[in-house]
């Protein structure tokens, strides 16, 4: 079997997130207004509560925070998926 993190005694912290993502070349205007809903729904508090019922943290940057994240993020996990082989099945 496969030998978790914890058993090697190693301390690993890889924050995760979930974003809605809309179809390449969407109009500003849609993407604009997605945000803006998605937004609203977060600060909803009986959707915070939910929410945070399950352990996640709700938040929404804007469409502009989520480019620069995943462009930071996406060179990362490329090395590390080759670094260590893994490759999909």
């Amino acid at each position: 079997g496969v030998r978790s993190v914890q058993y090697c005694s190693l301390e690993l912290s890889v924050p995760t997130w979930q974003a809605l993502l809309a179809p390449p070349r969407t109009p500003a205007p849609i993407v604009e207004r997605l945000a803006r809903e998605v937004a609203d729904a977060l600060n909803d508090p009986q959707t915070r509560a939910q929410l945070e019922r399950i352990g996640v943290q709700p938040a929404s940057a804007g469409p502009a925070a989520l480019d620069a994240r995943m462009r930071q993020d996406t060179p990362l996990w490329e090395r590390f998926v080759r670094q260590n082989g893994i490759e999909a099945e």
